[in-house]
């Protein structure tokens, strides 16, 4: 539309990278502005620039929450990442950001974003979590598997289908944690 001014949202990433801010509108949020150096020449200088500075609404924070829940990002993105993804919901604005955690969760939310020194995303991604030990998905992180007690990761391998989550098919006490096996008991 003719007259309508651009609006960027800033991550922290953009005032540490030193780079010119784009014309328009720009926006953070105050939690950003708490994680860096109040004497930042790329702070004083946004702010010279008109930087506003808002705390996003109960509405947007939700269904960011929600989405990063889908897509597996939820334990990828700090409390601030979620406050900037909903304030460029609320906005209709254009996230500045190398994250590609709050990348992914802004393409499913069909926010424009850009990288600001890599490329960033090409397509959504969804998480999933498994143990490296016993392979067993669990719909939710934990710090250990509660079958094996093995480390929990993150992955975008799905479970295969028929599998959806549970130990594999061919489990061996060779693939499980054995200290948690050995104090697990027969019962």
């Amino acid at each position: 539309m003719p007259g309508t001014t651009a609006k960027f949202i800033l991550d922290s990433s953009f005032f540490l990278s030193g780079i010119q801010p784009p014309e328009g509108d720009l926006f953070t949020v105050p939690k950003v502005v708490d994680e860096i150096r109040p004497d930042r020449k790329e702070l004083a200088f946004s702010r010279a620039l008109g930087l506003q500075i808002l705390d996003p609404d109960a509405g947007s924070l939700k269904e960011v929450k929600k989405t990063s829940m889908r897509t597996g990002d939820v334990h990828r993105l700090s409390e601030v990442d979620i406050e900037l993804v909903a304030l460029s919901l609320q906005l209709h604005g254009t996230l500045l950001t190398d994250d590609y955690s709050m990348q992914n969760v802004a393409k499913v939310l069909n926010i424009e974003f850009r990288g600001l020194g890599q490329k960033g995303i090409t397509k959504i991604e969804t998480w999933y979590y498994r143990c490296k030990y016993c392979g067993q998905y669990q719909g939710q992180i934990y710090k250990e598997c509660p079958t094996c007690g093995g480390p929990m990761r993150t992955t975008r391998k799905p479970p295969r289908k028929g599998k959806h989550f549970g130990p594999k098919q061919t489990q061996t006490s060779d693939n499980c944690n054995p200290e948690k096996t050995a104090t697990r008991g027969d019962t």
